[in-house]
């Protein structure tokens, strides 16, 4: 089997937690000025407005239990391509400028990468929170958060290792 662990590569991410599963993806503008209700992670399915995305998983380094990355998005939608992931200071994930985030993220395997074109794992930031399922009484939908809600574990399906 090939050794995938230190490559970088483009992917679909899931949610395999039960009652919270299904892909990842972003909250959709309503109009074009809505930037500060656009952008931020969900689960499809799980909110009113979300686009299905893909990532860019670039390889960082791996520090043996934990592989590090930068993430960014992989799909044209809404403006997002090659917008980072990042976490804002309520510890909501979202994509932003690549100039505003400067740290990577940790990616908890659950058993070994080795030429499997799904993988399995938990998402940390790089302060070790695990990301988590937040239900925001708001406006009703479930974001992806550092500090509050459910943990997730997670799955990528790899479409291309780069």
């Amino acid at each position: 089997m090939v050794d995938l662990v230190d490559k970088s590569f483009i992917a679909t991410l899931y949610s395999t937690k039960a009652g919270r599963s299904g892909q990842v993806g972003i909250s959709a503008q309503r109009t074009e000025f809505d930037f500060a209700e656009s952008g931020w992670l969900q689960i499809v399915g799980h909110g009113l407005r979300v686009r299905p995305i893909d990532f860019h998983f670039q390889f960082v380094e791996d520090q043996g239990d934990r592989i590090h990355y930068d993430i960014t998005c992989a799909s044209r939608v809404d403006g997002y391509l090659g917008k980072k992931l990042g976490r804002s200071s309520g510890g909501y994930l979202g994509l932003y400028g690549k100039n505003e985030i400067t740290f990577f993220w940790k990616v908890q395997p659950h058993a070994e990468w080795y030429g499997q074109q799904e993988r399995h794992f938990i998402l940390r930031d790089y302060e070790g929170h695990e990301i988590k399922s937040y239900y925001n009484n708001r406006d009703g939908d479930r974001y992806l958060n550092a500090y509050e809600g459910a943990p997730l574990s997670f799955a990528v399906r790899i479409k291309e290792v780069l």
